[in-house]
């Protein structure tokens, strides 16, 4: 197409996956055109076409809009983009190509594994599948870099998204686990997921509380997961945990670190502390999340969590605040190594919640720098917020140093690792888990619904110079029949 267009003729290129990208500016420099669309790789991320149609919508509201011409591989249906829509409609061209042959799909939407309580050398895995029609797949669970098998299934799947499926491993390491799915389908990418578990961490904490002591023991006591045992120490304690009534608390806590749940008193991690009025107490709380992109937001589903109980005070100047109320009341901060809970979860029924432990040990997890996506596994693409700064090699051997408060998104699968004083160790997974990719399938409909090359401005006409075609055909037929009969 390019090299047909005439000399004059300016180009941009664009390239779009989860989101629309420049790759060049405008310019007539064929050769340089040409060579840059030979250096693009196939995109393994989702494919979005929320940018692309803004882009062409913006386009066309422009006093000269300039004529877009989208390529793709013809194995993707954008209903947005073939509705009939007069006001833009007519100033892009669609170039599919492929045949568009639907080829059955089996996919891995999620991995994950936890240590049972009560049997913590055993690990229990989770998996969700994607299956385009029902059918029965093989799964294959493997251990460490030479993919020892350690178990072997068959498992019946009904069309869509199904329902988890949970299997045990007893005497389980941690370490590098695989999940491969047998399938001869139409997307490879799907059919392995890595995870990467790494060593259970003792966490010993020290409980100051003068009320629910007792419930506050048991609560802690059965915190525990795959990453991490909590055992409840006064002393030498890797942090505290501060609720309710505390008595000359912070007498003992110079250069500490912890969770304090209901704030009381005087402290160096707020001012102006106050208790909100009874008419006050009965408005209702919305829950405004600040940075949704940190770990501990990521994990916890903030805005579900009653806040019942809060206080009106004021965070340290430099506090990071996650989440706060439409007053401006902080609800839940960081404060050098100290978290602020502000509610008291009597009132609000947080011990009886989900987002309870959850969010306690996602707390856990970032004031002692346990987690740093440690032993995640993210989605190709998925941001993540960086809360440390980390070196990693990537799974096709490229450095990346990372800085503490970024914003990245990983778009290789596979494993990546931590550069340490000591060299590389495994440090996280990236995989595709995505439905809209695995459900490949259900969106080829390109020769189904017939849409081949033409231009989405001139659906009408040409449909029309079709049937005027057929029309002329079948009068010359009827002629030249009275003629031959004659």
């Amino acid at each position: 197409y390019i090299s047909e267009a005439s000399l004059n003729t300016h180009f941009m290129m664009m390239l779009f996956d989860s989101h629309l990208q420049t790759e060049s500016s405008f310019t007539h420099d064929r050769k340089a055109l040409i060579e840059k669309l030979r250096q693009m790789k196939p995109s393994s991320l989702a494919m979005k076409s929320e940018d692309l149609i803004s882009f062409l919508q913006m386009n066309a509201k422009t006093k000269e809009a300039l004529p877009v011409h989208v390529f793709s591989s013809g194995q993707w249906d954008w209903p947005a983009l073939t509705e009939e829509n007069e006001s833009w409609q007519k100033t892009w061209t669609w170039h599919p190509s492929g045949t568009g042959v639907a080829v059955s799909n089996f996919g891995i939407l999620a991995f994950d594994a936890e240590r049972p309580i009560d049997d913590p050398s055993s690990l229990r895995f989770l998996t969700r599948l994607y299956a385009s029609e029902a059918g029965t797949v093989e799964l294959q669970l493997l251990q460490g870099p030479d993919k020892n098998l350690k178990r072997i299934r068959s498992v019946d799947l009904e069309k869509g998204v199904n329902e988890v499926s949970i299997f045990s491993v007893a005497e389980a390491e941690s370490g590098l686990w695989f999940l491969e799915l047998g399938a001869q389908d139409a997307l490879l990418a799907d059919n392995t997921v890595e995870l990467y578990l790494p060593a259970a961490k003792e966490v010993k904490v020290a409980l100051r509380s003068l009320e629910n002591k007792f419930f506050y023991q048991n609560v802690l006591s059965s915190f525990s997961h795959a990453g991490m045992s909590l055992a409840l120490q006064d002393k030498e304690s890797d942090l505290f945990f501060l609720a309710g009534d505390q008595v000359d608390w912070h007498s003992d806590l110079a250069d500490s670190r912890g969770i304090i749940i209901n704030p009381q008193g005087e402290s160096p991690y707020w001012t102006g502390l106050k208790e909100v009025e009874s008419s006050e107490e009965e408005d209702p709380i919305e829950v405004q999340v600040q940075v949704s992109e940190h770990i501990v937001a990521r994990n916890s589903e903030l805005d579900f969590i009653d806040f019942s109980g809060r206080k009106f005070l004021q965070a340290p100047k430099g506090a990071l605040v996650l989440a706060k109320d439409q007053d401006g009341v902080p609800l839940l901060y960081r404060s050098d190594d100290f978290w602020v809970l502000n509610m008291d979860p009597q009132k609000s029924g947080f011990f009886f919640t989900p987002q309870f432990p959850v969010l306690i040990h996602s707390l856990i997890d970032e004031i002692l720098s346990v987690q740093s996506l440690e032993g995640e596994l993210l989605s190709l693409g998925e941001l993540v917020y960086l809360d440390k700064d980390v070196s990693l090699i990537s799974p096709r051997q490229q450095r990346l140093d990372l800085k503490m408060g970024d914003t990245i998104s990983l778009s290789e699968p596979g494993v990546y690792q931590q550069l340490v004083d000591s060299g590389k160790q495994d440090f996280l997974t990236v995989a595709l888990l995505n439905e809209g990719v695995s459900a490949v399938n259900d969106l080829i409909t390109v020769q189904d619904k017939e849409k081949d090359t033409r231009t989405a401005g001139a659906l009408f006409w040409q449909d029309f110079f079709l049937y005027s075609a057929l029309v002329l055909g079948l009068l010359e037929l009827v002629l030249y029949h009275k003629r031959w009969a004659a």
